[in-house]
C-alpha cells in the first residue's frame, strides 16, 4: 500500500478528483502536477499509518474559466467565476479531459475531505510550518 502525500504551497493543499467526483489526497506514486521542493517529511501516526508532506514549488489552480478567443465571457457574468470545485468550473486538458487536480485551502478542505484526512492534513501542515519556522 503506497503512502498519502500531502503537498501544501501555503495553506494549499493539492488534492485530486477521483472517478467518483469525491476530492482525495494523491498517494506518492502518483505523478504530481506541481514540482515539489525540499525536505518529504515522513509522519508516523498513532493509529500506525504513515503520511508524507512535502511542499510544492509553486500554487497549481485548475478552477480558472475556460473560454476560447471567440467567446469572452462579461465581467458581470459571475457564472464565468468558480470559486467552489466543481465539475462545471475544472479546468480543460488538451484532450478534452477534467483535470483532476486542484488546490484547496486546509480550512476549505474540510468540507471536501473524509474527517481521518482532514486530520491528516493537519498534522501534515503543522509538520511543514515547524520544519519552515524552526531552522
Amino acid at each position: 500500500m503506497s503512502n498519502k502525500l500531502y503537498v501544501f504551497h501555503g495553506d494549499q493543499l493539492l488534492l485530486r478528483s477521483d472517478a467518483d467526483g469525491r476530492l482525495t489526497v494523491p498517494t506518492e506514486e502518483e505523478p504530481l502536477p506541481v514540482d515539489v521542493v525540499g525536505t518529504r517529511h515522513t509522519i508516523h501516526l498513532p493509529d500506525g499509518e504513515v503520511i508524507l508532506a512535502q511542499r510544492a514549488a509553486e500554487a497549481f489552480n485548475t478552477y480558472k474559466p475556460t473560454t476560447d478567443s471567440s467567446s469572452v465571457a462579461s465581467t458581470t457574468d459571475s457564472s464565468s467565476v468558480a470559486s467552489t470545485p466543481d465539475s462545471s468550473s475544472v479546468a480543460s486538458t488538451p484532450e478534452g479531459q477534467a483535470n483532476p487536480w486542484v488546490m484547496l485551502g486546509l480550512r476549505a478542505s474540510y468540507d471536501h475531505l473524509p474527517l481521518d484526512l482532514y486530520r491528516q492534513a493537519g498534522k501534515a501542515s503543522q509538520m511543514l510550518y515547524w520544519d519552515q519556522h524552526s531552522q
